[in-house]
């Protein structure tokens, strides 16, 4: 018996120490930390980074539309035999045995009608725009972090108050039992006791799994692998300007508004491209060949001017202007519907956090008067003058007192991002 006794203490101490390391182990995130995982693994900020490198390439390409076209080709031939041409006395080589023609030719263009700067400048604006798009990608990304480690900081607290509210149910059970055995109250003081364990209990097994649930959400959007803990999130600092002030600075600083401004000078671009369809583009030609052949001539150079027109081309440049100038219409209204929108976002956010505010303090005299009711009726039903029920509904109401103040403070941390976010000061 006693070597039995001593094993399972050597088999407990294991455990526990397993469960110490374990728990040692486990990391721990801030909010910040999840962000820089993030930078680093998460596919739409990938996607985004490779979108700026394409425009950026598109650029490039463009501004080639004004550099010099260098070509050249060269081929050799053999022959079986070689063929001469006797003219006068004098001999010339119209196919020797060892053949070959070399021709280099160099293109400059002069004049493309506009169109080749304008490319330009639209390749430039296609390139602000996705660095536009890579910052409001990683806003969205950002935010939705934010509001999963907010809500998982939330599920946190009420696991941690049910579990505690479990430890109260128990012991008020217990004491009700011994309270009916010696006949103080009635079976069902008891059962409602047992029955507001069960309750708990309950509401405490579909918190877990909504936890859970929400970490495997944030680990999947972070790239994180394996337990993980997250520590109390910081207090958010929010802005001091007044609603005035946020609408002015969202439409400056705005991501949104940069794009819908850019693809509107993108339009203009594109309706100046159009025009150039009716202007002739002017091209320099410079060009040298060589060959074994001494018939007719074994080489040259020259140095053309190239000008073309297109006299008719079925209207289809002018159905081009029609639709760029429709564009340009298209996207100064997107600009000013953009603009409205961001006005009514701030507008929504601000009275948002301004609730949240209120909520908050609200919340917190609800606490106060919830813990005093439950202590209160606590002490009540230990003397006999409270009944079981009441006692149970002020346990409940204290519980949810705390969980509805803890889910207000993260709440508004969360209102102050979403406010920071529509100002376009999200990580000023």
């Amino acid at each position: 018996m006693r070597v039995k006794t001593t094993i399972l203490m050597i088999v407990s101490l294991i455990l526990c120490s397993t469960s110490f390391i374990w728990s040692e182990n486990v990391p721990e995130y801030t909010l910040n930390d999840l962000w820089q995982k993030a930078l680093l693994s998460n596919e739409s900020i990938k996607i985004a980074t490779n979108q700026v490198d394409v425009a950026d390439a598109g650029v490039r390409q463009a501004w080639s539309s004004i550099l010099p076209t260098i070509d050249a080709a060269y081929l050799g031939t053999y022959y079986d035999r070689e063929y001469m041409l006797d003219f006068e006395g004098t001999k010339f080589e119209i196919m020797p045995r060892l053949s070959y023609t070399f021709q280099a030719t160099i293109t400059q263009p002069i004049f493309t009608g506009f169109r080749s700067i304008n490319g330009i400048n639209m390749a430039n604006a296609g390139s602000d725009i996705a660095e536009s798009a890579e910052g409001y990608t990683r806003e969205m990304i950002y935010l939705g972090i934010a509001g999963l480690y907010y809500q998982i900081s939330m599920y946190q607290k009420e696991v941690e108050v049910l579990e505690q509210s479990i430890e109260i149910a128990q012991k008020e059970l217990g004491k009700a039992q011994l309270r009916f055995d010696v006949g103080e109250v009635t079976k069902p003081s008891v059962l409602l006791a047992e029955l507001t364990l069960k309750d708990n209990e309950r509401k405490l097994t579909l918190k877990r799994n909504s936890l859970s649930i929400s970490k495997n959400q944030l680990a999947n959007m972070v790239g994180l692998r394996g337990e993980y803990k997250l520590t109390e999130p910081e207090t958010m600092i929010e802005p001091e300007a007044d609603l005035d002030q946020m609408i002015q600075t969202a439409l400056i600083k705005r991501k949104e508004i940069k794009m819908a401004e850019l693809k509107k000078k993108m339009a203009g671009y594109e309706t100046n491209i159009a025009w150039g369809g009716l202007y002739p583009v002017v091209t320099v030609q410079a060009q040298y060949f060589e060959q074994a052949a001494s018939f007719p001539y074994d080489g040259y150079a020259s140095l053309g001017l190239v000008v073309s027109f297109t006299l008719f081309d079925g209207g289809n440049t002018w159905a081009k202007i029609s639709e760029s100038k429709a564009k340009e219409r298209i996207s100064d209204l997107e600009l000013m519907k953009l603009m409205n929108d961001v006005k009514v976002e701030v507008e929504e956010a601000y009275s948002n956090l301004q609730t949240m505010k209120s909520t908050l303090q609200l919340a917190e005299v609800q606490l106060q008067l919830a813990k005093e009711y439950y202590e209160l009726n606590s002490s009540l039903y230990e003397v006999g003058d409270a009944t079981a029920l009441e006692l149970s509904t002020a346990m409940n109401a204290y519980d949810q007192a705390k969980i509805t103040l803890s889910n207000m403070k993260y709440s508004k941390d969360l209102a102050i991002l979403s406010l920071k976010k529509a100002i376009g000061e999200l990580f000023e």
